[in-house]
């Protein structure tokens, strides 16, 4: 190993851009034209005082004291190949790399190759570090996601010239990662060889094997082999008849999943199958359904498919085991150097990553044998597990026991309350349900117990299953698990819509945040005699789960709620029904909408509750009756509730009123109504109900050839949208502004704005009788294109606006 430099160094790797098809071109001479390339290198090392660190096959590993000799060598290394068959791609990256036995180690060494990887044949790439200590001409990239799936580096080209994008995460939806993956690069090619060989692999192995993070790191690196890649976490979905919507959620299909894989070239990353394993025989059917589609999955046990390719995840290797041993230490304590003892804790660890992480954790406080002595006293007493699991897994149990006895009382009782919170926690949070103050927290985050990431905490899975145990043994009453539900229940009511004229952006984030923790509460209430509290949750939940598109989820919770209903206050119980009422409009089921409108008019009426509420349920029943052909009869409705309607309701009535007219073609009795509902909505909100009534009001003015007229609608309906992410009614306000761009003579525009929507369309599965008006636009619209365009320039627009995502077609609509 040469003297290599240390302190502050610039590290260059570098590899040929397809090399495979370039042996495959160039036959017998390939081999003269790799010693060339290796010679160009060595030389530009030579003259810029470049250190070889390691040399693989067409790759470079080399060190520089100096970033300009760093870069200059990068330069040279491209010029002198630039009219040769070798087309190699460069990365730059300055830190302060430790040395070990093998060279250089840590987080710098991962992120330099990472950089090599995202680039292009004769780019050369420098992170931000690198930039900001040499005066050259480069071009700013922004910031990406490489496939270290760490956070987003600011990326710059030395020079000008154009490539292709970079190869890294940004589209996809693959969780950042607090560490670098140390080692399994047997086990990425053996089970990535598997990945592309087979369509359905199971990463099986026990809590702590590091079984996500290797199957994360699969997905990342196969990302450019697919259209689509997407991660659904299921550590908190126990019922198998939530799977599909959950996945479904992620993927953005609202009904038929299967429809929407079908024609996808897609890897969908499933996390944590063992909890749902009764939902396996339909990932087969999907998988079969779609000749496209690859399923990767983890899973403590395999799933026992036909189509499925198993692979168990090996304990680390001794070698790595200790690199990641000492990654880790060296975390908290930058001085650490391993010894002996480190092989040897990293050999009683099985070697699984979780414990090895948390014993690194340790070396703040203990020296490696210090360590070592503590697990020769504490493995054998608490191996005690069933004998029939697996004997790592037992030893992890000892391990995180260990971690646990090494904390004092009041930390040990703190981690166990937070152990009922489910997809994190505030400091808020923690210290109203389980009286955590922000020391004891620090201090648990500090011994990798919790992790904290933008003021919110969480454990690690395995953690959290340990820890929970401890607080049943704690606690025989419950008593934190019943906070938990309280706590999370009066939440939710202050954040809905119960007592707010709208429901806000920053509530519907706060929902998103807080739905695992909610579904918690949810799956406790639900278990108790009592049944009002599950049912003023539900209808805490309903909005968020409304505009966030989890109907199926948010119909079978509330159709739980009400089976079990009994004595609850009919007020409570109507609340339910009334919510679910118009959430299942949205699906198109209005008989079974009626029935419940029906019912919530008869509880209100019972109880004498607020008016307002009843007049609501008033309107979903006037829904219903009109898309079940009972015209007469909504309206009819409509007109009782005006009599005594607040303002906003009467809002919400002018509107369906002038829907209603919209279906019948009376364009102007339509615009009377819906732009009296505008004007209460600008004064009063809610915002979506304004964005609704001015993209009715643009389409209208379209129908009514008064294009000039709908561009200002068109235009302030999009931007609503485009703020307050309303998902549903973003595609048809894009929709909107294709109609306005076809009257205008800008047929191109037109037909590229619905072919982005056209996707969108599909997934949101909305009744088509919903909303007419958008329907016969659309049809009106493709018309319009099709008279002005030629087939061959039809059919090229359309192509673009397929490759659009929903978000680029607003921002393109918005320039209409």
């Amino acid at each position: 190993m040469p003297d290599l430099p240390t302190g502050t160094v610039t590290l260059l790797f570098s590899d040929i851009e397809g090399s495979t098809n370039l042996l495959r071109e160039l036959g017998d001479d390939y081999a003269a034209a790799l010693e060339a390339h290796r010679d160009v290198f060595r030389a530009a090392f030579s003259t810029h005082a470049g250190v070889e660190v390691d040399t693989q096959g067409d790759a470079f590993f080399a060190a520089f004291a100096r970033v300009s000799d760093a870069v200059a060598a990068a330069d040279e290394i491209q010029r002198e190949l630039a009219t040769g068959p070798v087309r190699v791609r460069i990365g730059l990256h300055t830190g302060e790399p430790q040395i070990a036995g093998e060279g250089y180690v840590g987080l710098d060494v991962h992120r330099g190759a990472r950089v090599c990887a995202a680039g292009h044949g004769g780019q050369v790439l420098l992170t931000q570090p690198t930039r900001e200590l040499v005066d050259i001409q480069v071009s700013d990239l922004g910031e990406h996601r490489l496939k270290d799936l760490l956070e987003p580096q600011r990326l710059f080209q030395l020079g000008s010239d154009e490539f292709p994008p970079l190869k890294t995460l940004d589209w996809t939806n693959l969780p950042v990662q607090a560490t670098p993956l140390v080692g399994r690069e047997r086990e990425l090619a053996e089970a990535g060889a598997l990945l592309r060989e087979q369509r359905f692999l199971t990463v099986v192995g026990p809590p702590g094997s590091g079984k996500t993070r290797l199957a994360l790191q699969l997905a990342a690196d196969a990302a450019d082999d697919f259209e689509h890649v997407w991660w659904v976490g299921l550590q908190e979905v126990h019922d198998p008849d939530l799977v599909e919507p959950a996945i479904a959620h992620v993927v953005g299909a609202r009904t038929d999943l299967a429809g929407f894989l079908r024609d996808r070239k897609a890897l969908l990353l499933l996390d944590n199958v063992e909890q749902v394993l009764g939902f396996a025989p339909r990932l087969a059917e999907l998988v079969s359904a779609s000749s496209n589609l690859k399923l990767l999955a983890t899973s403590r046990e395999p799933l026992r498919l036909t189509l499925e390719q198993q692979y168990p995840v090996p304990p680390l290797p001794d070698d790595d085991a200790v690199a990641l041993f000492h990654e880790r230490a060296r975390a908290v304590r930058p001085d650490f150097a391993a010894n002996g003892a480190v092989a040897e804790i990293c050999r009683r660890l099985d070697g699984l990553p979780l414990a090895i992480e948390l014993a690194a954790a340790r070396v703040k406080i203990l020296q490696p044998d210090a360590l070592l002595a503590r697990l020769e006293q504490r493995l054998p007493l608490l191996a005690g597990g069933a004998r029939d699991a697996p004997e790592r897994q037992q030893t992890l149990q000892a391990a995180i026991a260990w971690s646990y006895d090494l904390l004092e009382e009041r930390e040990q009782e703190a981690v166990a309350r937070l152990s009922v919170f489910a997809g994190g926690w505030t400091l808020e949070s923690a210290e109203a349900v389980s009286e955590c103050d922000l020391e004891t927290l620090a201090s648990l985050v500090d011994k990798s117990l919790v992790r904290e990431r933008d003021g919110r905490f969480s454990m690690l899975e395995t953690i959290r299953e340990f820890v929970r145990d401890r607080l049943d043994e704690q606690e025989a009453d419950g008593l934190s698990l019943r906070r938990h539900a309280r706590y999370f229940l009066e939440q939710a009511r202050a954040h809905s819509e119960e007592h707010r004229e709208d429901f806000t952006l920053e509530e519907f984030e706060w929902f998103g945040r807080e739905h695992d923790n909610l579904r918690t509460a949810l799956d406790y209430w639900h278990e108790q005699e009592a049944s009002e509290p599950e049912l003023r949750l539900v209808t805490a939940c309903s909005d968020f789960w409304e505009r966030g598109g989890y109907w199926t989820e948010g119909r079978q919770r509330s159709e739980a709620a009400l089976a079990r209903a009994g004595e609850a206050p009919p007020d409570v119980r109507g609340g339910v029904e009334r919510r679910l009422s118009f959430m299942i409009s949205l699906q198109g089921d209005y008989a079974r909408a009626k029935e419940l409108a029906e019912s919530a008019i008869s509880r209100y009426e019972e109880s004498g509750t607020d008016p307002r509420e009843l007049n609501h349920a008033r309107v979903n029943l006037a829904i219903s009756e009109q898309k079940l052909g009972n015209t007469a009869r909504s309206r009819e409705i409509y007109e009782a509730i005006r009599a005594d309607a607040d303002e906003r309701t009467l809002a919400m009535i002018l509107g369906n009123l002038g829907n209603m007219d919209l279906e019948a073609h009376s364009y102007a009795s339509a615009r009377s109504n819906i732009e009296a509902a505008a004007v209460i909505h600008r004064r009063r909100g809610p915002r979506f109900s304004l964005a609704n009534n001015l993209m009715d009001l643009g389409f209208i003015a379209v129908a009514e050839a008064r294009v000039d007229d709908a561009l200002p609608f068109v235009q302030e309906s999009l931007a609503i949208c485009r703020v307050d992410r309303l998902g549903d009614l973003l595609p048809w306000a894009v929709e909107a502004a294709a109609s306005v761009a076809a009257a205008r003579g800008a047929p191109e525009d037109a037909v590229r704005l619905l072919a982005a929507t056209t996707k969108t369309r599909a997934e949101l599965a909305m009744d088509a009788g919903f909303y007419p008006i958008a329907e016969e636009t659309r049809e009106w619209t493709l018309e319009q294109a099709r008279a002005q365009l030629s087939e061959p320039a039809f059919a090229e627009a359309w192509a673009e606006g397929g490759a659009l995502s929903l978000e680029e077609a607003a921002e393109q609509a918005a320039r209409i």
